[in-house]
């Protein structure tokens, strides 16, 4: 299936055009975009890559489909519930996942691909700054 994909000729055109930091790619559905994603993530290994789709479950899905063709684990970075009251904690599994694409950005070397999929919506929520965020982690090993 790579192959197929790598091969194309809207592929090929597409890199070309890889070079700028972002980009904007519609018209791919259902597994397509997975494959797509897959193959771009082999031709650029030393590289992250954000995948950023319009709602939150949009990007659970595709990390759900990723899952399926990546060696990798593809990264969720949710976003926080609405919430009306703003004393109401988030759910630990929503600031655990967020944490965790941030230790994996900060700590990220070139030796596998990084895949983080994310909502519009998540990325206008706001973040830590990164001094404070990477002098706040701690590797904890037993042993």
């Amino acid at each position: 299936m790579r192959n197929l994909i790598t091969n194309s000729q809207p592929y090929v055109n597409f890199l070309s055009h890889f070079g700028s930091n972002q980009f904007w790619l519609k018209g791919l559905h259902g597994s397509s975009l997975s494959f797509f994603i897959q193959a771009l993530a082999s031709d650029q290994p030393n590289r992250p890559l954000l995948v950023v789709l319009p709602s939150q479950k949009e990007a659970e899905e595709l990390v759900f489909d990723l899952a399926s063709v990546l060696v990798d684990k593809p990264l969720l970075f949710p976003q926080w519930p609405n919430f009306v009251f703003d004393w109401i904690s988030p759910p630990k599994k929503v600031s655990t996942d967020r944490l965790l694409c941030f230790q994996q950005l900060l700590e990220y070397s070139s030796d596998s691909p990084l895949i983080i999929v994310t909502s519009i919506h998540a990325l206008t929520q706001k973040i830590t700054p990164k001094p404070l965020l990477a002098q706040s982690f701690r590797r904890i090993v037993r042993g």
